[in-house]
C-alpha cells in the first residue's frame, strides 16, 4: 500500500526541484523586463540631459554670431585701439567692435616673500581698470558681442530687440552686460539661474543690476519662466 493509503503525508519535494520550478514562474520575465527598462533609464537619462545642455549652449552661442561693423562704428571707433585689429587689420571691416570706453590697462609687477623666506615675483594685468564705468575681463568679450547685436539690431533683426543675459546671483557677466548695453541697445532681460555665495561682492552685483532699467528679470525661484526664455 502507498503512504497516502496509510494516512502518511506525501513526501516533500526535493529542494533542487523546488528551486528550478520557482525560477520558471511567470514573474521572472516581468522582473527581468523591468530591470532592463530601469537600466535603460539610468543610462539614457544622463545622455539625454547632456544632449539637452549641449543643444542649449550651442543655441546660445549661435544667438549672437558674427556681423560686420556698421558705418557708424567704423566712423566712431579707432580700429588701432583693438589688439585683434592691430595684428589682423583686414578683420576691422568684417567683425563688429565697440571700445565701450575701455583703454589699454597697465601691468603691475608684484614681489613678496613666502613664509619660507623665498622671494616670489609675478605680474598682474589690471583689467579692473579697463573701463571707468565697469571694468573687468568681461568687457573684452562684450566689445564684440554687444557690437554684433548692435549691428544686427540696426539691420532690422527682430531677435535683437529681445536680449537675454544669464548667470548666477552674483554674476559679473549679468551686471557688465546691463551696464555696457544700455547706451545703444534695447533694455535686456536678466536671468539669474541659481543662488550664489552670499558675500558682499555678489550682493552688490545683483543690486547694481536691479538698479538699472531692465525689460524683465527672473531668478532661480521662477524656474518655468526662466526655462521658457531659454528654449
Amino acid at each position: 500500500s502507498t503512504d497516502a493509503a496509510k494516512g502518511y503525508p506525501p513526501p516533500r519535494e526535493p529542494r533542487e526541484w523546488r528551486r528550478q520550478h520557482t525560477q520558471q514562474r511567470p514573474m521572472a520575465p516581468l522582473a527581468l523586463g523591468l530591470a532592463k527598462v530601469g537600466a535603460g533609464l539610468a543610462i539614457g537619462t544622463p545622455v539625454a540631459l547632456t544632449g539637452a545642455v549641449v543643444s542649449l549652449l550651442t543655441k546660445m552661442h549661435g544667438s549672437v554670431g558674427v556681423a560686420a561693423p556698421t558705418k557708424r562704428m567704423l566712423a566712431e571707433e579707432d580700429a588701432k585701439a583693438c589688439a585683434l585689429f592691430r595684428h589682423l587689420p583686414a578683420l576691422a571691416e568684417k567683425i563688429a567692435w565697440r571700445s565701450l570706453g575701455a583703454d589699454v590697462t597697465p601691468i603691475h609687477r608684484c614681489a613678496l616673500n613666502t613664509p619660507s623666506g623665498v622671494p616670489v615675483s609675478f605680474f598682474v594685468k589690471r583689467e579692473d581698470l579697463a573701463s571707468p564705468v565697469y571694468g573687468g575681463n568681461k568687457v573684452r568679450t562684450l566689445q564684440h558681442q554687444l557690437a554684433v547685436i548692435e549691428s544686427k539690431y540696426e539691420a532690422g533683426d527682430p531677435r535683437c530687440a529681445n536680449i537675454h543675459v544669464m548667470g548666477t546671483g552674483g554674476s559679473n557677466q549679468v551686471v557688465a552686460t546691463a551696464v555696457h548695453a544700455r547706451e545703444r541697445l534695447p533694455k535686456l532681460t536678466a536671468l539669474w539661474m541659481d543662488k550664489d555665495v552670499p558675500d558682499l561682492d555678489n550682493t552688490l552685483n545683483m543690486l547694481s543690476t536691479l538698479s538699472m532699467p531692465l525689460a524683465a528679470k527672473f531668478n532661480w525661484a521662477e524656474p518655468l519662466p526662466v526655462l521658457k526664455r531659454l528654449v
